[in-house]
């Protein structure tokens, strides 16, 4: 296995059409198997 790498994003949408998105592309990750500690949106 590669080299891991931890990093933090952090990105304000006013939009919730990216929002939608964003949480589908965060939940496709998931699914493929990416170890993520994401945060319930506010």
């Amino acid at each position: 296995m590669g080299e891991l790498i931890r990093t933090f994003i952090a990105v304000d949408f006013d939009n919730p059409e990216i929002v939608s998105r964003a949480q589908e592309v965060q939940r496709r990750l998931m699914e493929a198997g990416a170890v993520m500690k994401p945060v319930e949106p506010q």
